[in-house]
Formats: C-alpha cells, structure tokens, sequence
C-alpha cells in the first residue's frame, strides 16, 4: 500500500480535529435542543463546521495521492465520530431528544464535504501536475507552445 503511512497520519490528523472541534463547540449542543430557529441555525452551524473541515482535509490528502483514491469519505466520517460517540454516551450532553437529527447532520456534512474535497483536490492534483510536466520541458529545453486565445 503506497499510502500506507500517510492513510495513518490523516486518519489520525481528522479525529484528533475532530476531538478538538468538540472540544471548542460543545457548550453549543444545547441550542440542537432548543425550539424554532435556533436550532437550525445551531445545525446549519455545525453542518458548515464539519463540512468546511472534511472538505479541507479531503482536498488535501487528494491533492497529493498518487491516484483517485475514495479514503476521504472515510477522514470524513473519522472527523464526526468523536463527537457522536461522546453526545451518544454521555447523557449530560444535552441533545438526547435531537440526537438521531444531529447525527444525521453530522454524518452529511463529513460525507458532503468529503465528496467536494476530492473533486477539488483531484482538480489541484492534475494542476500541478500539469505545471510540474511544462516546468520539465522548459527545464529540459523544449519549447512549449501557449495555447492561442
């Protein structure tokens, strides 16, 4: 497996931001619970948390693979898991009555910005790829055409 020690670092790296996103937010779980508007924006607000996260790690462990790999979905997923098992077993949490929506927000948000991060990060591999090969030829001497507009 040539991704081998990098699928261990960014495995790691997302559930050690996911216990620390935890940690900076879970004074706010309690506004999953409350009534109206507030715990949707509670929910938009961890679904845009979760989901910018998974998206930059995504984009980033793509970017630098060697080939399409669908790994993110899970970094995704590793990201969220800390929060639900400590929401799932620790009955002071507060979100006991939200808890099946807030897990479903979170499970989306990991797996949507997963999604979104690969597509990026294969566009930002194939550029620099691309600058990489027409860096090759002027170093090696060839003249490279530029496309005409």
């Amino acid at each position: 497996m040539e991704n081998g020690p990098r699928v261990f670092a960014y495995a790691t790296f997302s559930t050690m931001i996911g216990i620390a996103i935890y940690l900076f937010t879970h004074q706010l779980f309690r506004f999953v619970q409350s009534q109206g508007i507030i715990s949707v924006i509670a929910l938009a607000g961890f679904f845009i948390i979760y989901g910018n996260m998974a998206y930059a790690i995504a984009k980033r462990f793509d970017a630098k693979a060697m080939k399409g790999v669908n790994f993110p979905y899970v970094l995704g997923l590793l990201l969220v898991v800390p929060t639900m098992l400590y929401i799932f077993f620790q009955p002071q949490a507060g979100v006991r009555s939200a808890m099946p929506l807030l897990f479903v927000v979170l499970a989306v948000a990991g797996l949507l910005g997963s999604f979104l991060g690969i597509k990026s990060g294969l566009k930002k591999r194939d550029r620099l790829i691309r600058e990489y090969q027409q860096s090759q030829k002027e170093k090696n001497g060839q003249s490279v055409k530029q496309p005409s507009n």
